[in-house]
């Protein structure tokens, strides 16, 4: 990336200016705010992170069949999608399955041979 020098040193003048005000961390965490919503608004969609309720419907499937959630969905939205559309169904199925009747013995592995 090519950042204009004069920006580089004004940045780095606030730095000290807010270290010398005891407001360095306010200051970083301002602009890593920026700068991550900046990216955010220039990324293709399946580079941008998952939404908080895609995580947490990635865990309940995770914990609901005992399968693991790839490191990538936890970072990208386009393979959390992938691993949603990859495992919604069987989830819904295993919790209709639970809450009607089923013979005795049955398990979440009986999902595949559905």
């Amino acid at each position: 990336m090519n950042v204009p020098d004069d920006r580089l040193i004004a940045l780095a003048r606030q730095l000290s200016r807010s270290e010398l005000a005891g407001h360095r961390d306010g200051f970083r965490e301002h602009v890593s705010t920026a700068l991550t919503q900046a990216l955010n608004a220039r990324l293709d969609w399946d580079l941008l992170p998952p939404t908080e309720p895609q995580k947490s419907y990635a865990i309940s499937i995770s914990e609901g069949l005992g399968v693991e959630i790839p490191a990538d969905a936890m970072r990208f939205r386009g393979p959390m999608s992938e691993f949603l559309s990859e495992h919604a169904d069987r989830l819904k199925a295993l919790q209709l399955l639970r809450s009607s009747v089923k013979p005795s013995g049955f398990t979440a592995d009986d999902l595949g041979k559905i």
